[in-house]
């Protein structure tokens, strides 16, 4: 079968088009200009036991679209992490805040919005975290 040059073309803009479509746009992602990250420096696990049980279940108690956003991620991390293979010490918090972030950023929901803005201003320096 003989191909001819506008055949070669069409199908080189056709595939050229196609790969373009379903490329993955990367995205730079760095600390908000005034965030303030205190790496919880030799204190992970003491903080992870003493503070973050009920810092969560104060900031689910006050914020209603947490809780439940919140709720649904649980059920999907418990479907989610036995498909995969975790980090030693991978904490279930941390595979449930990640999946409510993508799963609501994939949707782009007002809550992704407001977290995504509230992150960038919350806890500029240990004062105000």
């Amino acid at each position: 079968m003989k191909t001819g040059h506008f055949e070669i073309v069409t199908m080189l803009l056709a595939t050229m088009i196609l790969v373009d479509i379903f490329q993955v746009k990367a995205e730079v992602l760095d600390m908000a200009d005034n965030a303030f990250d205190d790496e919880y420096l030799k204190c992970t696990d003491r903080m992870e036991i003493k503070y973050v049980p009920q810092l969560l279940k104060e900031e689910k108690a006050s914020h209603q679209q947490l809780d439940t956003v919140w709720e649904n991620a649980k059920a999907k991390w418990a479907a989610r992490k036995t498909q995969i293979f975790l980090p030693m010490n991978f904490k279930d918090n941390h595979g449930i805040a990640l999946m409510a972030y993508i799963s609501e950023a994939q949707e782009q929901t007002p809550f992704y919005h407001l977290f995504s803005e509230a992150v960038k201003m919350a806890g500029q320096s240990r004062e105000d975290y």
